[in-house]
């Protein structure tokens, strides 16, 4: 199941508005106040334009208004996590999608999963942006890759790059800049622990390892894909130990988090769970 993305007041209007909020005051702060005042300011300036869906998903400066929903592969996260933006207006933000995206980079390259540091120049030189569409629409220095990158090949050279520091120091910086503009729903491997451990409410979502190569393997089926549950399961296997074991943001629970064991739980009764955990934070 998939959800387009909200449709805020247009990012020049929010950005104007900000402006307004953030400089008016600051001719009576302090040299120092005034210029880390700007600073904040740039930052969401800075957002605009790396996480650039059209005009229609810039969102004002919300410290902590950050949802992080974290767990193993077909886990379900990007679908709850695209429902729950939906139904809070809030922006989704697929940090996975960007790891496809520099793994792409490496397979039309002809690189493999053992050269971090180049993978991680193809990162930093990479200009990715997310706009509306039902599926989100991916783009990769203005290209869209939306289904390329959901090809199996691409998500197992994903895993096997993302392991590399070099790699994850660039992405999570750009990640880190986009949830700090706030109202973001965002999903990974690491988003409760490293990209945004301020989110004011971490989910840990997690199933069994035959639960989630069936939900994959429908997922493909649903999208033309042939697969082999079995091999599904071998893949799905490989990436949980890949994400747990490597030495930079392994994968793990934040002591923090709501785990949800989603096994025999429909969508719907996930999303509302979610959902009934960040309106109770609401205080």
């Amino acid at each position: 199941m998939v959800f387009p993305s909200p449709d805020p007041p247009s990012c020049t209007e929010r950005l104007s508005k900000q402006k307004e909020i953030i400089e008016s005051p600051c001719r009576s702060l302090s040299p120092g106040l005034r210029r880390k005042v700007k600073r904040e300011s740039s930052a969401q300036r800075r957002f605009a334009r790396v996480f650039q869906t059209s005009s229609r998903s810039c969102v004002v400066l919300q410290t902590k208004e950050v949802i992080a929903i974290d767990g193993p592969a077909g886990a379900g996260k990007s679908t709850v996590a695209k429902a729950v933006a939906k139904q809070l207006g809030f922006l989704f933000l697929d940090t996975g999608a960007m790891y496809r995206c520099v793994a792409l980079l490496a397979t039309r390259a002809g690189l493999g999963p053992n050269v971090g540091e180049a993978a991680a120049r193809l990162a930093q030189q990479a200009k990715i942006e997310f706009r509306p569409g039902d599926p989100q629409v991916v783009m990769l220095n203005g290209e869209n890759v939306t289904q390329e990158i959901r090809q199996p090949p691409i998500g197992d050279l994903a895993s096997q790059l993302s392991v590399h520091s070099a790699v994850r120091q660039v992405l999570v910086r750009s990640q880190q800049e986009m949830c700090s503009v706030g109202r973001v729903v965002m999903e990974g491997r690491d988003t409760t622990t490293v990209v945004c451990p301020e989110a004011r409410l971490k989910i840990f979502m997690t199933a069994s390892e035959d639960e989630r190569a069936r939900r994959r393997w429908l997922e493909l089926k649903q999208r033309g894909v042939d697969a082999d549950l079995e091999e599904l399961k071998h893949q799905i296997r490989e990436r949980d130990h890949r994400d747990s074991t490597r030495p930079d943001s392994p994968l793990r629970v934040s002591k923090d988090a709501v785990v949800l064991d989603t096994d025999g739980m429909s969508i719907d009764q996930v999303v509302e769970r979610v959902l009934s955990e960040w309106s109770a934070r609401q205080t």
